[in-house]
């Protein structure tokens, strides 16, 4: 138990470090947009470093229920952006790296479940103006048979520092 609240001491202290946090509406759906989408919920902390690049790391909890199965996903990862403008406004590219936990349950007469954890990656892109921030990314789930692909649609609520207050760009 000691050990378990000196590591949530140390990762308080660690995510007070960071100056931004966001929440997110999360809509993700296959590559081949087929089937229900995951909906669910993700947050992310970040940091600007210099000049319009950011880094930090994404939290989310998403959610699926199709025709005879429910699933949830977990996404952890890390990500880096990079404001084009300076600051912490406007157009970004960014990337994300970690993995993905997934748990699945068929219903019906037989009850499989099904829990894996696997790698992950994601590319995209941005627009942040003020606390408001939509991002598209391709995320790419590696699994010992092969790949997952989704696409992860996001909708964001920035609270702390805001509004491109960050480092300006040097000229």
């Amino acid at each position: 138990m000691k050990k378990i609240i000196l590591l949530l001491g140390f990762i308080g202290i660690y995510v007070s470090s960071f100056s931004q946090f966001s929440l997110n509406g999360d809509f993700v759906i296959g590559t081949k947009f087929k089937g229900s989408p995951n909906i669910g919920l993700s947050g992310v902390l970040m940091k600007e470093i210099d000049n319009g690049f950011c880094a930090g790391g994404l939290l989310g909890l998403q959610f699926y229920t199709g025709s005879g199965i429910s699933s949830f996903r977990i996404p952890v990862m890390a990500e880096a952006r990079y404001f084009v403008s300076g600051g912490t406004d406007g157009f970004y590219p960014l990337a994300n790296l970690g993995f993905v936990h997934e748990e699945s349950k068929t219903k019906g007469l037989i009850e499989i479940k099904l829990s894996t954890t696997n790698f992950a990656f994601a590319l995209g892109a941005g627009v942040k103006f003020g606390n408001t921030d939509f991002s598209f990314r391709y995320e790419n789930i590696q699994y010992s048979f092969g790949h997952g692909e989704v696409f992860d649609f996001k909708l964001g609520f920035w609270l702390g520092e805001s509004g491109g207050k960050g480092h300006k760009r040097r000229r």
